[in-house]
């Protein structure tokens, strides 16, 4: 029996599949370029932290402000870009999901969808990415051919109470 199948069978849930990820990663020294890279993302949700406060985002306008961003999750469809502080600058990751299982090795995950409460009414939803452990990694482990989470990526905020969906 398949790993999809048995989680579906075992739990009852239907929020584990396989898929293929992309993640293409960058790091951005000059401010207005990373400004330039959120515009051109065209997110349709996310949020941005900057030095004094965290703000949800829609669309491709960024707000006019004095401080700067520090660190953010956007998302537009099956790509979310990922933003994080890097010492003088910041790192920027596009990570990129598709339902189809790449048969090149290494490509290969499981997915699931997570959610997370921000607040009584609200959560903010992820897909985790988890990858099987090969006995390369460490023939000693305990975790030999085990599936442990390897990334994620921010699908955007729902209403719905539920962590796990």
């Amino acid at each position: 029996m398949d790993i999809v199948d048995l989680y579906q069978t075992v739990t009852g849930e239907n929020n584990l599949t396989r898929c293929q990820l992309s993640i293409r990663s960058d790091t951005i020294d000059d401010y207005q370029k990373l400004l330039d890279k959120i515009s051109a993302f065209t997110a349709e949700k996310g949020w941005l932290c900057y030095q004094s406060e965290v703000i949800r985002f829609s669309g491709s306008s960024l707000p006019a402000r004095e401080d700067k961003i520090l660190c953010g999750e956007l998302v537009k469809g099956d790509n979310s870009l990922h933003i994080r502080q890097k010492k003088a600058g910041w790192l920027i990751s596009e990570i990129t999901s598709s339902s189809t299982p790449d048969t090149v090795a290494g490509n290969s995950y499981l997915a699931k969808k997570v959610r997370y409460m921000v607040n009584e009414k609200e959560a903010a939803e992820y897909e985790v990415f988890f990858r099987k452990k090969s006995t390369a990694d460490d023939e000693n482990s305990p975790l030999q051919g085990g599936y442990l989470p390897e990334n994620y990526r921010f699908l955007g905020f729902t209403n719905e109470k539920e962590e796990s969906c």
